[in-house]
């Protein structure tokens, strides 16, 4: 009788410790889509308001080169908060320097370097090397969930709208120093 009971409780704490053992191999893996997930979603607020700031908020002349910021139409869709303030001092700048008749070479090289140089100043030792190449070519693409995900992925934190308009702040900046 002994032995039964023995053999049993021997069979029950293997059952117990196989299915101990197989959750705890799952469970990082669900979490690790969760993660993803999160890393997804963030991307994917950031792009919007890059698709947004660079695609509709953008003035272009008729060769399609930026030559000013419609404030009206950001300030529109996010109000008057902080991270639109932001854009205030670059104004006057771009909207004189850059609505000259001359075509404006919109990606060069050096205007490249000034971006890079920017995010680098701006962001630290989180983006460097090939990913500001990535961020920037994705940029020039219009492909700006991938460039979202890069900055996430990078750790950039912040929200989307804050680091969107960073992001544009840099490129309206050196668009009228370059």
């Amino acid at each position: 009788m002994a032995q039964t009971t023995n053999s049993f409780l021997f069979k029950s704490l293997s059952v117990v410790l196989v299915f101990t053992v197989f959750f705890l191999t799952i469970a990082p893996v669900a979490n690790a889509r969760s993660s993803n997930d999160v890393i997804d979603e963030e991307a994917k607020e950031i792009a919007e308001v890059l698709e947004f700031l660079f695609e509709e908020a953008t003035v272009k002349n008729e060769l399609g080169d930026p030559v000013a910021i419609d404030i009206k139409k950001i300030e529109g869709k996010y109000g008057n908060m902080q991270e639109v303030k932001q854009l205030q001092p670059l104004l006057t700048k771009s909207t004189t320097s850059l609505s000259n008749e001359a075509p404006i070479q919109t990606y060069s090289t050096a205007l490249d370097t000034c971006i890079m140089n920017k995010i680098k100043n701006g962001f630290g030792e989180l983006v460097t090397g090939a990913i500001l190449t990535d961020i920037i070519e994705y940029l020039q693409q219009g492909d700006y969930l991938s460039a979202g995900k890069k900055l996430v992925r990078a750790g950039v934190r912040g929200t989307p709208l804050g680091v969107g308009v960073t992001i544009y702040t840099y490129f309206f900046t050196c668009l009228a120093t370059v």
